[in-house]
């Protein structure tokens, strides 16, 4: 009996470039930002393979519950075509449109799923072989607050305070070895974490994320498991959005 696998490569996962690839279907841009009155944006599908590609275009709304992110089945943003075959060497566009314009206190946040399709048996050598390795991509999606700034991730220079003034951390020992990070965002706006080190006390820096660490969507609380035991005293820096260098994580002791 055949068996189709699904390779899951959710962009949350990595540090962001200007496009995410897989050996044949190429997205871009890896993350899409709306102003609070934009009416539509676009994604390209880009195919680098030798046979056609058929992709499902899903966006899902983004929440986060218990410390999880969460993906609802939405219709304020709709994918437009939701289903399109992308020939060798062609780009395909797809628009994402907002079905109704509403404005709100906080960042809306979402998440557009672009699905790899099983080819046909008679078009797949894989296929007849019984497994498939599909793409999934994972592309956060934000609609800015009213408030905030016009379609832009804040940086120091909005009307927005800088992330880590956003931001809220606790440190705790994790079950059994470890530790585990807590973060709270009490911002308008998500956060975005990657690179993120502990300086130690005699200076040196260890590595806990070499690359995306992970969002903290406005009004919520996350948390981290580390392998590595880190003292209360340790000082946490990161790269917060797209803000220039490491910033420093700004740690407390009350529960968040």
């Amino acid at each position: 009996m055949s068996a189709t696998r699904v390779l899951a490569l959710g962009l949350f996962l990595f540090t962001a470039g200007p496009a995410a690839w897989s050996a044949g279907l190429q997205v871009s841009p890896v993350r899409l930002q709306f102003a609070p009155e934009q009416q539509a944006q676009a994604l390209q599908l880009n195919n680098n393979a030798a046979a056609p590609i058929h992709v499902q275009v899903r966006v899902m709304r983004w929440a986060q519950r218990e410390q999880q992110d969460v993906l609802e089945a939405q219709d304020e943003i709709l994918a437009s075509p939701a289903i399109v075959q992308v020939l060798p060497g062609q780009t395909q566009t797809v628009r994402l449109v907002r079905s109704r314009i509403n404005t709100a206190e906080l960042e809306q946040s979402y998440r557009v799923l672009v699905d790899e399709l099983p080819a046909s048996a008679q078009d797949s050598q894989a296929a007849q072989s019984g497994l498939q390795l599909l793409m999934r991509y994972s592309i956060p999606v934000f609609i800015a607050a009213k408030s905030g700034a016009e379609g832009r991730r804040a940086t120091e220079s909005d009307t927005q305070p800088a992330a880590a003034t956003r931001l809220k951390a606790r440190l705790q020992p994790a079950t059994g070895t470890g530790s585990r990070l807590e973060l709270r965002n009490d911002g308008q706006q998500a956060v975005r974490i990657s690179q993120l080190r502990a300086m130690l006390s005699d200076g040196r820096y260890i590595s806990l994320s070499e690359g995306l660490l992970g969002y903290v969507l406005p009004g919520q609380l996350m948390a981290w498991s580390f392998e590595q035991p880190l003292s209360p005293g340790v000082v946490l820096e990161a790269q917060l959005n797209d803000e220039p260098g490491q910033q420093r994580l700004p740690l407390q002791d009350a529960a968040l």
